[in-house]
Parts: structure tokens; C-alpha cells; sequence
């Protein structure tokens, strides 16, 4: 018997082997023909089969990974050293021109 949107229960069964063989929606959708990729995965998420845990609450994001090569903050250097010549503090400075 077919249901409402091409969904029979033999094409339910198959998609939930397929997806147990690891196939992606796109595959999925090729094997059953006459569906597109967005209602294979409308139909997986509708039978609760999505894999990974609950959803995120909302409005909570998750923190941005560290992506190689992207800007990095330069770790801080301590001052550079007084210069041979020059005072070392600001009295040093006065009492030399004094």
C-alpha cells in the first residue's frame, strides 16, 4: 500500500537499510529512484533516525573551531632591554640633563 508522499512501508524498510549500510541521502535517493536527496532526509529525520544527539538548544552555538592556518594572536614579548646609551627611568633621564 502507498502512502501519502511515495513513502510505501517496503520503501521505509529500504531506506532504513540503506541508511544502516552507511549510504549518504544522495545514494539513498538514487537506490529508491523517483525521490530527491531533501525528502530522504526529511523522511530519516521524521522517523527519528538521524544519527548524533539531541538537538542544541536554541540559540546556543556551538564555539568555531580552530581552522589551520587562520590568524593566530601573537604570544606577547616581554620590552626590549634599555639601550646602552639611553637612562633606564624616567629620574635617570632628568638627572642627566640636570
Amino acid at each position: 500500500m502507498q502512502s501519502a508522499g511515495g513513502w510505501s512501508e517496503a520503501r521505509v524498510e529500504r531506506l532504513k537499510a540503506l541508511l544502516a549500510l552507511g549510504l549518504s541521502a544522495r545514494q539513498i535517493a538514487q537506490a529508491l529512484g523517483a525521490v530527491s536527496r531533501n525528502a530522504v532526509i526529511g523522511k530519516i529525520h521524521r522517523l527519528g533516525l538521524a544519527g548524533g544527539g539531541p538537538p542544541s538548544a536554541p540559540g546556543r552555538r556551538a564555539r568555531p573551531s580552530a581552522r589551520p592556518g587562520g590568524r593566530r594572536k601573537a604570544p606577547s614579548l616581554p620590552p626590549p632591554p634599555p639601550s646602552g646609551g639611553a637612562p633606564a627611568t624616567a629620574t635617570a633621564a632628568a638627572a642627566a640633563l640636570a
